[in-house]
């Protein structure tokens, strides 16, 4: 009894030594649970079988840096099982927590240096501050509440069975990263399973959790992290100088299924994603893309089952490609498969790049099925660009449309070139050397050659519709050229694409806008893309519009420009038409020569396989006649006089020969050519046209203008003149008493704007009966020169005549040959007349008073017909005579004629007007001795035979004087002439 009494004082002495050391005691215990960290506990309560410490601390033992501190933790240890090391459940109030990620990395890998293992049923945590440290300094902080259960420490690797976490003011290396956390979670034999994770107001930088030069980790736990569900609310995510790039956004994510595994990429299950905010820039220099909305569903990282994106915009910029699109070519990129993908309100402006040498806008928007990211896909896509404008570099616009509708399989385009439909509205195409570069090399292969056709020749359409299109070219030929057009493109049933151009024109603007061309309406149809690889098309039917050939059209093609025709027209060589219809197709014909009215015509043909070029259609053309009726060609300075009247012309030509100025034949019918100044006017001013200088300068205000380009000119190569007239027009009308004009016809060929020409005069008897003139036999021709080069070879008139009359004199086998110029008309002639010769020359000159200047000479003629016929009542001058006259004047009054003649034989005088006088005389031997002296003075001054005589005259207007010198015989005589108008003396006293 004593003893069991000593014993249980003995054991009550040492439980209550215990409890007065109990401190001291777990202390001591908690002091082999981890060797490396040192546990203090400074109070101690039993509370039943649990324990309550207060103010708990950790600390490493190596050097005393603390770990963690406890205001108060609740301990209900499993007692009997402590041995084993099952520490039962804990709860922690007040607690804090810094902690080496490093240490504790050591620690778990080695397993304390122990192999004794702690578990802990289960461990709650009040809001706790954590901060957790390495080598670099702070790596994670947050106030974290927690419960914990089935915590096994030792090992290889810490166990949790559940664990449940609520986090707050999480910061990562001294950033703000989440606002809030809650997961629930376990670990596994490879990591840590979240079965739910939930964060939200997050920031997110990649650049927070880049290495800095910390050794690896190799093989340490966990190998592996597995989320069954996660969702993240409104996370911001910036990166600065991401491979050159700034990207920022915020987003929301759930998702199931996520598998982080070392060293192997991150699974995920399903999962959406919603971004908002989107911001991606180059990290130097301009340029942006955005976007206001992106909804994902999507299957890991490759299969995007859903995706929505809302108002894109793009900046595309040179340093935003120069970021985006390096020149090392990526083998392993991603390509992610794509369900769907709708595109909305998408805008999009582009500046001229390195790629890309244009700039402009457009807006798209799109929806996309079964796609990859490289942008393969069996299925039908669509894709709207509306609002495009794109320009060469900071020049206006060159393309404009208001909308661009394609419908498409991409495998379909990539491997036959196919797009179902291509529908474009109201598309304005502006080329012109003023907004690029499109015309500043033309060059066109001359053969055919085996290089592979580009990709947009290579395209085929289901269906190809362009509406309300538009198009404004400048193409700077030898002179600027202008086209306008509006067209429009539909497929037809039969899938022939029809191209339908409706009031096309083309026009010179240095010209005042001259239009050279026009077309009312075209239609061609093709199949694209055969047209291109067969150079051919089905039908081109032109109807409507006017082509002018003239020196406009035609100087487009001089100097470096005839190289641009000899290459299209190589090219054309190559394209046929399977029918070609013209219809109504006006055709004008400018300056065919100075101051003609300019011809039209309308033109009409059909043809089937025909080449395209001029020559081709020619072939397969039948040459075509026009008839034009009464026209004028009107003088350059007097248009209500006329050069030239023309009945009716008749123009055989052909469709090659048109544009290269040529026709075939001209036949004009009863044509009546004036001959007189305005003719001479307007061949000067055709000599100036052919040698390209300004017209007669009294045509211009202001100083003369330079020449114009040199056009090629005309050829005919028949021109034939039938039942022409001449009428002598000195003033522009023919001159009264002439008669009807001379007949004439001819033909010949004219040149490159030079003509010479023999108008033949055909033979006939005329009689100008106000002259008195009558011709007998009368004939000639006419040689006439375009342009005239000297007053030798201008308009030249020879006339002959077996008799030309004048009252009652007469002159045998006559010539006449008349010169013309600008300044008069100048004439010579010869004849037989009264057994001698009569030659003589006139020049009348074309101003005002029609002056003239001329001379007469006869050789050895009878004299005495002449001065009977001449002078029938006043003297007879019988022999053989020569003399000549010359005189000046002009239309009303002779100013001066001088006149002078000697005798070529033995002759006879008789004064026939003393005839009267004597036969008043008493006859012979009757009278007184005056009266008969009388008689014989006189017959002796009446008849006189002389063997040489003289005379000289010279006359001013109508008066003059003159002398008659003979000597015969019986002697000499002289006679004094005068010559005085009395008229005058009577109009001055009336």
């Amino acid at each position: 009894m004593v003893v069991l009494l000593g014993l249980g004082l003995a054991l009550a002495g040492i439980g209550w030594w215990a409890w007065t050391e109990r401190v001291r005691l777990v202390n001591l215990l908690l002091d082999r649970v981890v060797p490396e960290i040192v546990i203090e506990v400074k109070t101690i309560e039993f509370k039943g079988p649990d324990v309550e410490l207060g103010q708990v601390r950790a600390w490493w033992r190596s050097d005393g840096v603390e770990i963690a501190a406890i205001e108060q933790a609740k301990w209900s240890p499993h007692w009997r099982e402590l041995r084993e090391g099952k520490l039962g459940s804990l709860s922690l109030e007040g607690a804090k927590v810094d902690a080496d990620l490093e240490r504790f990395r050591q620690l778990s890998s080695s397993g304390g240096g122990s192999s004794q293992r702690w578990s802990i049923d289960h461990l709650e945590l009040t809001e706790t501050p954590v901060t957790i440290r390495d080598a670099n300094g702070l790596l994670f902080s947050a106030k974290i509440e927690t419960r914990i259960e089935g915590v096994v420490i030792g090992g290889a690797s810490p166990q949790v069975q559940n664990a449940h976490l609520k986090a707050r003011d999480i910061v990562w290396r001294d950033h703000p990263l989440l606002a809030e956390l809650t997961l629930n979670a376990k670990t596994t034999a490879q990591g840590i399973e979240v079965s739910d994770l939930h964060a939200a107001e997050a920031s997110i930088n990649p650049a927070w959790f880049a290495s800095k030069g910390e050794s690896s980790s190799g093989d340490a736990w966990p190998h592996e992290v597995r989320v069954l569900s996660a969702s993240l609310q409104n996370v911001r995510f910036t990166a600065a100088d991401l491979g050159g790039l700034n990207l920022g956004f915020r987003f929301s994510w759930k998702g199931r299924e996520l598998l982080w595994q070392r060293g192997s990429e991150l699974k995920l299950g399903l999962h959406e994603f919603d971004v908002t905010e989107f911001q991606l820039r180059p990290a130097s220099g301009e340029g942006e893309m955005s976007a206001a909305v992106l909804h994902v569903e999507a299957r890991g990282l490759g299969a995007v089952l859903k995706s929505k994106l809302t108002q894109p915009r793009v900046r595309w910029t040179q340093a935003l490609e120069d970021a985006l699109l390096s020149d090392s070519d990526s083998s392993s990129e991603r390509k992610i498969q794509i369900g769907s993908l709708s595109l909305e309100q998408g805008d999009v402006a582009f500046e001229a790049t390195k790629k890309l040498p244009v700039k402009g806008s457009f807006q798209i928007s799109a929806e996309l099925r079964d796609v990859d990211s490289s942008l393969h896909s069996a299925q039908k896509q669509q894709i709207t660009f509306s609002e495009l404008q794109t320009s060469w570099k900071a020049f206006e616009p060159f393309l404009q449309l208001k909308a661009l509708k394609a419908e498409l399989v991409p495998d379909e385009l990539r491997e036959r070139f196919h797009i179902d439909s291509l529908r474009i509205e109201e598309p304005q195409l502006t080329l012109n050397p003023e907004n690029g570069p499109w015309f500043e090399k033309i060059t066109t292969e001359t053969e055919p050659t085996m290089k592979e056709l580009p990709f947009w020749k290579r395209l085929g359409f289901g269906s190809l519709e362009i509406s309300q299109a538009t198009a404004r070219v400048v193409v700077p030929l030898a002179d600027r050229v202008e086209v306008e057009t509006a067209f429009e493109v539909k497929t037809m049933a039969s899938g022939l694409h029809q191209l339908t151009v409706e009031e096309a024109r083309a026009m010179i603007p240095s010209r005042a806008n001259v239009p050279v061309a026009s077309l009312r309406a075209a239609v061609v149809e093709t199949k694209l893309p055969a047209m291109w690889r067969e150079h051919r098309v089905e039908r081109i039917d032109l109807s409507g519009g006017h082509v002018d050939v003239g020196d406009a059209l035609m100087t487009l093609f001089r100097g470096p420009a005839e190289i641009v025709e000899e290459k299209a027209q190589a090219v054309a060589q190559r394209w046929h038409a399977g029918e070609v219809k013209i219809s109504d197709f006006g055709v004008t014909l400018e300056e065919i020569a100075p101051q003609f009215p300019p011809v039209h015509f309308n033109l009409n043909f059909a043809t089937k396989d025909t080449p395209l070029d001029l020559e081709g259609l020619a072939e397969n053309v039948e040459p075509q006649r026009i008839i034009l009726k009464n026209l004028r060609i009107p003088s350059p300075h007097r248009p209500l006089h006329a050069v030239a009247e023309m009945t009716e012309i008749r123009v055989h030509y052909t469709l090659d020969g048109l544009l290269h100025r040529v026709i075939d034949r001209v036949e004009i019918l009863a044509p009546t050519l004036f001959v007189g100044e305005d003719l001479f006017w307007y061949v000067e001013n055709y000599r100036k046209f052919m040698k390209g200088e300004p017209e007669l300068a009294d045509t211009f205000v202001g100083p003369v203008q330079p020449p114009k380009p040199e056009a090629p000119g005309w050829r005919v190569d028949t021109l034939a003149v039938n039942d022409g007239r001449l009428a002598i027009a000195p003033k522009g009308v023919p001159i009264r008493g002439l008669g009807e004009p001379f007949p004439f016809s001819f033909s010949t060929r004219l040149e490159s704007g030079e003509l010479q020409a023999e108008l033949q005069i055909p033979q006939e008897d005329r009689e100008l009966a106000d002259m008195k003139l009558k011709f007998t036999n009368l004939r000639g021709k006419v040689s006439f020169n375009l342009p005239m080069r000297d007053r030798d070879n201008n308009v030249v008139e020879v006339f002959q005549a077996d008799r030309i009359q004048w009252k009652n004199l007469h002159a045998d086998n006559t010539h006449l040959s008349i010169t013309y110029d600008r300044n008069g008309i100048y004439g010579s002639f010869y004849g037989k007349a009264y057994a001698g010769d009569v030659n003589g020359a006139f020049n009348i000159y074309l101003d005002d008073s029609y002056t003239w200047d001329g001379w007469i000479a006869a050789t050895k003629i009878n004299s005495g017909p002449v001065t009977k016929l001449l002078f029938p009542e006043y003297f007879t001058l019988d022999g053989t005579v020569t003399g000549k006259i010359v005189a000046t004047g002009d239309g009303d009054e002779l100013y001066q004629g001088d006149a002078e003649f000697l005798n070529d034989g033995h002759g006879r005088f008789e004064i026939a007007a003393l005839n009267d006088v004597i036969k008043k005389l008493p006859a012979p031997m009757r009278g007184d001795m005056a009266d008969q002296i009388r008689r014989i003075g006189l017959e002796t001054l009446r008849d006189f035979d002389y063997d040489s005589v003289d005379g000289k005259a010279r006359f001013y207007g109508r008066e003059g004087r003159g002398h008659l010198r003979f000597k015969g015989p019986d002697g000499k005589r002289t006679i004094e002439i005068n010559v005085y108008d009395h008229r005058l003396a009577a109009r001055k006293n009336p």
